[in-house]
């Protein structure tokens, strides 16, 4: 099921809200026959049978395009992800083909950009906690990957997207992974990176954590072409705002701010404001 949600917290009386934004989310494992899907893993087993010991009738590569034609079979789980078994199919050197594939080797989303296929995917699920991963493809070659801690947990919706540079000099894409909890009660936001065309790399967090009554934090990155961007300067600027306060109205804030600049492999400090 596919919903746009304009992501507005108000923390109560507390006065501190995250920004607006409107993005496109889904529910995970949702999983719909004569649906396209994509494979995330890279050289997946195609199976005869939906199971692990089903001959192995062939191999594809992430980001080939599939049609689900059946969930079948009992569900397996590894790595703390428990799903079924699919059966899919797809063109391979010009033919159509049939099997099965478990899955969780299923892109959870996929977005096209400048020739480049970005997919992603959820790794593992450790004592409830959501790991994903992005990953790059070009023409069937994977080129990067980045796994990471997403915090999300049973009843999350989650979001991709993929923009220009927004004014880095020498990056392709600002990439943004959100989730999202259908509560003001914990957090939500986006988990960023930064593509240059040959690196990806994860800036972190941006968006909203709080505990009601007690604590909030709020962190921003702003971009050269964003509002109050740095423009031609290209570097980002990191804001955080911090917060302790009680049910009653009672509140202290403080407000920093951080200036970064991409050096063509990671992001580099260069000064607080």
């Amino acid at each position: 099921m596919y919903r746009t949600l304009t992501l507005l917290c108000l923390i109560f009386s507390l006065g501190t809200t995250l920004s607006a934004q409107d993005i496109e989310t889904h529910e995970y494992f949702q999983i719909e026959t004569n649906k396209t899907a994509y494979a995330f893993g890279d050289n997946i087993n195609v199976r005869d049978a939906p199971n692990t010991t089903g001959k192995v009738v062939t191999q594809i590569k992430a980001g080939t395009i599939l049609k689900i034609l059946d969930v079948a079979g009992d569900k397996l789980a590894l790595k703390g992800v428990e799903v079924p078994w699919v059966k899919v199919q797809f063109l391979q050197n010009g033919k159509s083909q049939q099997g099965y594939i478990w899955s969780g080797l299923l892109a959870l989303d996929r977005v096209t950009r400048d020739g480049f296929e970005f997919l992603l995917g959820l790794t593992r699920i450790e004592n409830g906690v959501y790991y994903q991963e992005v990953r790059i493809v070009k023409q069937g070659t994977l080129l990067a990957t980045k796994e990471y801690k997403s915090n999300a947990e049973d009843g999350h919706e989650f979001g991709f997207e993929v923009l220009g540079n927004k004014g880095v000099p020498n990056i392709t894409n600002v990439i943004r992974v959100y989730n999202y909890m259908p509560a003001c009660l914990h957090w939500t936001g986006f988990s960023v990176f930064l593509w240059d065309g040959k690196t990806l790399a994860y800036m972190g967090f941006e968006g909203g954590t709080m505990n009601v009554g007690e604590s909030w934090d709020e962190i921003e990155f702003i971009f050269p072409e964003d509002k109050g961007g740095s423009g031609s300067d290209g570097l980002i600027f990191k804001r955080v705002l911090s917060g302790k306060g009680d049910y009653i109205g009672n509140s202290v804030e403080t407000i920093t701010k951080t200036v970064w600049a991409w050096d063509g492999k990671q992001l580099v400090h260069k000064k607080d404001e």
